[in-house]
């Protein structure tokens, strides 16, 4: 079926880039993908896959009225394969910590370990900063025989690093139900689909269980609303669980430490890339 797919260009700004990410999440705007600089070495492309006038419209207008710094909106009639498979052929391996290495060919074989992904739109490819950041202290934090919640899964990365980490058991969630399938059909391809459960769920509304370690790679108004439930967090929370939170930008980073340390937890580590940053917290009280 063909779809309507507006086009448009922003400059590589990574303030533009989180406003991007925050408002095709509030807004329900799902097939889209960010090409990050294939075609232009100053700017993003910013692919969106409409399946109608009606939701083309109100789309234009989104990006008219709250992402005014988009430019050269283009709209044509497309076949949507035709455009994804192009990005998927563009795409490259990407080293994502010192021994994991995300691959887009998953029917090639490789001498290297490799986590072997299916590209997906929004949930994403493995290209952010802020999944390299998350990874690396995933990396660091996993325990062999661990239980493991990867809260916003996206296509899986995060669960498969802290499987191969030694994670007893991984449990993976996302909202998006697309999602969801994606990081199913990864895990499987991985070898890991008896480690890791993906389903979905709204933030910790369908998990159960206790966990040593939480995984949160998510834009920062879903990891603030992490807090706003603050009771669904402990209740998942095993003592001597740690929480790896990822996707804060410089101009939150205040703003999100006084969010974790006035609701009674402690930073353990910060990292930072570019001008995006990751951190390791734990509860101060008992839980």
């Amino acid at each position: 079926m063909n779809v309507i797919r507006l086009k448009c260009f922003f400059e590589k700004n990574p303030e533009y880039l989180e406003s991007v990410e925050s408002v095709m999440f509030l807004e329900s705007v799902d097939e889209y993908f960010i090409d990050y600089g294939r075609e232009d070495e100053k700017h993003y492309a910013l692919n969106i896959f409409c399946t109608g006038e009606d939701e083309s419209f109100r789309v234009e207008e989104i990006l008219n009225v709250k992402l005014n710094f988009v430019k050269d909106i283009s709209k044509s009639i497309e076949k949507p394969e035709d455009w994804i498979e192009k990005w998927k052929q563009s795409l490259k391996p990407m080293v994502i910590t010192r021994r994991i290495v995300i691959d887009p060919y998953p029917d090639e074989k490789d001498s290297v370990k490799v986590i072997k992904i299916i590209p997906g739109m929004a949930f994403g490819t493995g290209e952010h900063a802020t999944t390299k950041l998350a990874a690396s202290l995933v990396e660091k934090y996993t325990v062999k025989g661990s239980n493991v919640l990867d809260i916003g899964c996206g296509t899986g990365i995060q669960s498969l690093v802290a499987a191969i980490g030694g994670a007893d058991k991984v449990t993976a969630v996302d909202l998006d139900p697309y999602a969801v399938n994606a990081a199913r059909e990864i895990i499987e391809i991985n070898g890991f689909s008896t480690k890791v459960d993906v389903f979905r769920s709204d933030l910790l509304d369908s998990v159960n269980g206790k966990y040593n370690l939480i995984i949160a790679n998510i834009i920062f108004e879903v990891l603030c609303l992490l807090f706003e439930k603050k009771e669904a967090i402990l209740r998942v929370m095993d003592k001597d669980c740690r929480i790896i939170f990822s996707g804060i930008i410089d101009k939150r980073i205040e703003d999100f430490r006084y969010l974790v340390l006035s609701n009674g937890f402690e930073i353990i580590e910060e990292r930072k890339e570019d001008v995006w940053n990751a951190m390791v917290v734990k509860f101060g009280g008992a839980i």
